[in-house]
């Protein structure tokens, strides 16, 4: 019994380890889904810093007119590719 609480306390942590090789997988599996759940909400939770840095400067951008103006400009001149028929 031991065995088992202790690899239930290594799936929560995220702590599996090669020792647990040898045990049926299927022991492990609800711990590794309940903890696979956790991890998925919070990644959903709480977005990767870098992406919430990007979002908050496009939107001081495109909150005032002339940056709206500036960005627009640069999808017309830079962003977007050339029509070779047109």
């Amino acid at each position: 019994m031991q065995g088992a609480a202790a690899r239930r306390a290594r799936v929560q942590t995220g702590g599996v380890t090669p020792a647990d090789a040898g045990d049926d997988p299927r022991d492990l599996a609800p711990e590794a889904v309940a903890l696979a759940r956790r991890w998925a909400a919070a990644a959903l939770a709480a977005p990767a810093s870098a992406q919430a840095r990007a979002g908050e400067r496009l939107r001081r951008l495109l909150v005032d007119q002339r940056g709206l103006e500036t960005a627009v400009r640069f999808v017309d001149r830079v962003a977007r590719p050339d029509d070779p028929a047109g």
